[in-house]
Order: C-alpha cells, then sequence, then structure tokens
C-alpha cells in the first residue's frame, strides 16, 4: 500500500530541492564577479540585484500572505505594463480600518510604507534596501517639508 505524504512534508521536501535550486544559481552567479574573465561596472550589478531582491520580495510577500494567523491581511497584485505592483493592508477583522501598515512594492525594486506608529504617522520611500523615512502626522511634518523641498529642487516634477 503506497504511503500518503502529508501537505507539511510534500512542502519541505520541495522547498528543500527548489531552495537548493536557487542557492545554486546564485552561486553561480557570483562567480560572474571574477574581473579577470568579466568586464561589469556598479550598474550592471545594481540591475543584477534589483531584479533578484525584486523577486525575493515578492516570493516571501506571497508566504505572508499565505499564513495563517488571526490578523486579516489583504493582498491584490495587479500588473501594469508587464511589472507587478502589490499592496499590502494589513487591517482589522473587515478590512476597513490599517492597524499598524500599508506596504506598496512596484517597479523593479521600488517601495512605499505608511505606518502607523505610537507617536503618528511614517511615511518611507526607498529602493531595495535604502530610503528615507519622515513624520507624516500632521499637515506641516517632515514629509510637508520633504516634498517642498523637492518641488523647489526639481520644478520639472511638480504636479498639482
Amino acid at each position: 500500500m503506497a504511503k500518503i505524504e502529508s501537505n507539511s512534508a510534500k512542502f519541505k521536501r520541495i522547498a528543500n530541492i527548489r531552495t537548493n535550486n536557487v542557492l545554486k544559481a546564485l552561486r553561480s552567479l557570483a562567480k560572474l564577479s571574477n574581473s579577470r574573465n568579466y568586464d561589469f561596472n556598479k550598474a550592471d550589478i545594481n540591475k543584477i540585484f534589483m531584479a533578484i531582491n525584486n523577486d525575493v520580495r515578492i516570493a516571501r510577500a506571497m508566504f505572508d500572505k499565505n499564513l495563517k494567523d488571526n490578523q486579516f491581511t489583504l493582498w491584490k497584485e495587479i500588473k501594469m505594463d508587464s511589472k507587478r505592483i502589490i499592496v499590502k493592508i494589513d487591517g482589522d477583522e473587515r478590512g476597513f480600518k490599517p492597524k499598524r501598515n500599508i506596504k506598496v512594492l512596484f517597479g523593479p525594486h521600488h517601495f512605499v510604507d505608511i505606518i502607523k506608529h505610537k507617536n503618528g504617522i511614517k511615511f518611507v520611500l526607498g529602493v531595495t534596501h535604502h530610503g528615507v523615512m519622515m513624520d507624516a502626522s500632521n499637515v506641516s511634518s517632515q514629509l510637508e517639508e520633504f516634498i517642498w523641498k523637492s518641488r523647489d529642487e526639481y520644478p520639472d516634477y511638480i504636479f498639482d
């Protein structure tokens, strides 16, 4: 009689194989770092790792959205010109009032977070692993100051 594999065992078996395949591919990619055999620049490297980081973030988001916990999480994925936009809203049971965080992932490696913090609202704008975090709790916030300075610095990008 054939033994039936549990979903958990099947997950662990397949995840082990696929994780090892990803790690093997990354080690293979790392071999391109030999500057005696290959010519590359910082822009080339940034493109490679932006693509990898973006897909890692998306894969993680897909796992996180399927975790069974008590907190409601609403995910919406939209395809736009073959680029993905993922929106995550942590909310109450009905999903109407964000409790902590709204996250938008877009483009190859960009993100916006709006975070409910004990001292107010924080706005985060970033790329990959760096960006800016500003207070956005009131009208005369750090975010508004940042926007006005950006408008002065980049007048061609202004919209009202």
